[in-house]
């Protein structure tokens, strides 16, 4: 049954996984319109960087708009595994924003290039997600998984503290904005991650549906893991796909998120189109140099 949720703030509790059951259920989150004043704090941030996205400029203008929603009680964990990104990032000014690399927390051995969407390397590089994700839940943290080539409009924390508290908060990844009978699909691009075991649960069952190499696709695998999950979908006008721009269906959102587009050329041209690029091309840090 889908519920609308009004809860002011999340608390951390432990869901506990019901054996044998497989049931879906997935709930539509409706965002209280009182403001909470609950610290966000104790979160670990994750997200993937390559070469590519620091040279093009979408990591500085990534964070160029998220900065004034971070606070220094978060961490930032890069998954970067060529050393010219790492060097970049170690040598960012992140002003007073703790950050970290994934391989500083625990030892993991990965691709260091990105790969063509689909094919095997792409999968096997992918495949770290849910177990970076799941290592990081296993030590007690709530987590936050973001893909950089947003632009954070207004603060998601606030969303994610209002909806109330469910093993995982994502989006649908879907271009029909009213998939009322269509079975979900969800987006692995924001996931929001309570530590508790139900979400730990998901994350095995991920790792598991993407094969003993990591090689099957990677957000199909996570819908097929989803089962008793206590997921909750955001609303759409807060974190809409790429694809409603073309569709006129921004309506001031939180998230901006230029996916439903390959390369990063067309992911710039559409942060420019909406006046949200603050990269001045010689200012980049060019870090393949």
């Amino acid at each position: 049954m889908l519920k609308s949720l009004t809860t002011k703030s999340v608390t951390f509790l432990l869901f506990s996984q019901l054996a044998g059951v497989m049931g879906l259920r997935i709930q539509h989150s409706e965002v209280s319109t009182s403001s909470t004043n609950k610290k966000n704090s104790d979160i670990m941030l994750v997200a993937q960087v390559n070469l590519d996205y620091i040279d093009s400029g979408l990591f500085d203008n990534w964070f160029y708009y998220a900065k004034p929603f971070l606070n220094h009680s978060m961490l930032l964990i890069f998954d970067c595994d060529d050393e010219k990104a790492k060097k970049y990032l170690s040598s960012f000014a992140f002003g007073g924003v703790r950050h970290t690399f994934v391989d500083d927390l625990h030892k993991l051995s990965f691709a260091r290039d990105p790969t063509p969407w689909g094919s095997a390397e792409y999968g096997r590089v992918v495949s770290r997600r849910p177990r970076v994700l799941k290592a990081i839940l296993e030590r007690g943290h709530p987590v936050f998984y973001f893909d950089l080539d947003t632009v954070w409009n207004k603060n998601p924390f606030d969303i994610f503290n209002r909806v109330g508290t469910h093993d995982l908060l994502t989006i649908a990844d879907t271009e029909d904005p009213t998939p009322a009978t269509r079975r979900l699909e969800m987006c692995t691009c924001i996931l929001y991650f309570q530590p508790s075991q139900g979400a730990i649960g998901f994350l095995t069952r991920w790792i598991a549906e993407m094969g003993p190499n990591g090689v099957k696709q990677n957000q199909p695998a996570a819908n097929r893991a989803i089962g008793n999950l206590d997921l909750l979908v955001l609303e759409r006008t807060d974190f809409p796909p790429g694809s409603d721009k073309e569709k006129g269906r921004f309506k001031d959102p939180t998230v901006y998120h230029a996916n439903w587009r390959s390369g990063t050329d067309s992911k710039i041209e559409f942060f420019k189109d909406l006046g949200l690029w603050s990269v001045n091309q010689t200012d980049v840090g060019n870090a393949s140099q």
